[in-house]
């Protein structure tokens, strides 16, 4: 049960750190997903400005 929680915290720091430190490096991955099969090309592509 221990070793589960530890493999799960590990696996949540690994995917949350990287997200946490470079926002907007991970948000124009997540475009560059979803513009698969979209006829926009994947490097004009540009998350949202929120702010």
């Amino acid at each position: 049960m221990a070793g589960d929680l530890l493999l799960v915290a590990a696996v949540f720091l690994a995917v949350g750190l990287p997200a946490a430190a470079f926002p907007y490096r991970v948000s124009k991955l997540g475009e560059r997903v979803d513009a698969i099969g979209s006829k926009t090309a994947k490097d004009e592509v540009e998350p949202a400005e929120w702010t």
